[in-house]
């Protein structure tokens, strides 16, 4: 509109004077979208959201949480086998459905099956396993643990991996599988797989059997 004279003063528009919906989808691709570098994002990054546990206002978190909140693996610290009776990897967090023992190069000092146990926050549940393992053409059967290598001895080393899973969370119900081989030709490979139902959520994993004197063990979660 044309003023004869002067214009009138400007003035500020607050938050208050702007309709709820007044700025649409096209006019906020403009402003936040395309006038904006594209670049890959990273760990660090911030990504906004709305937080559904504060009425939804918005909130921000990094690239990284989100990715975490997604349910990424997270690897262990190794654990040398070189020495001691067993290796326990505790503070499993909540939540966990599938856990993964890698074994490189495990052996004892002397003839042992290589066994591995799992746990509530109460301790390492010695019974009620139902686990199997086949080295070489001996079938091995246990109750006290899942069992990784049967007949284990110093001469050879076993390398391989179990996975755990989560098959029932009602009744905290874990299935393995394994396999494996060993580093001597006169000792063969290794496979088998288990069950075991907890008495409360998993929080830790030990590897036990005998005397360590060789190897290294870890494990991944998610």
């Amino acid at each position: 509109m044309a003023y004869l004279g002067k214009n009138p003063p400007r003035t500020l528009i607050g938050t208050a004077n702007i309709e709820d919906d007044a700025v649409d989808e096209t006019k906020l691709k403009n402003a936040l979208v395309a006038d904006f570098t594209e670049v890959t994002a990273a760990a660090g990054d911030s990504i906004l959201l709305g937080d559904a546990s504060d009425s939804g206002n918005t909130k921000r978190d990094t690239v990284q949480g989100i990715l975490d909140l997604a349910g990424g693996l997270t690897q262990s610290a190794v654990q040398a086998t070189t020495s001691g009776t067993s290796v326990t990897f505790g503070s499993i967090p909540a939540g966990v459905k599938m856990i993964i023992v890698t074994f490189s190069t495990v052996s004892f000092s002397g003839s042992a099956n290589i066994k591995v146990q799992i746990g509530t926050s109460s301790g390492i549940e010695t019974s009620g396993y139902i686990s199997s393992a086949m080295h070489t053409s001996t079938d091995v059967f246990v109750t006290d643990s899942f069992l990784m290598y049967s007949q284990g001895q110093g001469a050879n080393a076993a390398s391989g991996s179990m996975i755990c899973t989560l098959q029932d969370a009602d009744n905290f119900t874990w299935v393995e599988s394994v396999s494996g081989g060993s580093d001597s030709s006169s000792h063969g490979s290794t496979s088998g797989g288990g069950t075991k139902s907890l008495s409360a959520e998993l929080t830790q994993v030990k590897v036990s059997g005998g005397t360590f004197d060789l190897g290294k063990i870890s494990i991944v979660y998610m």
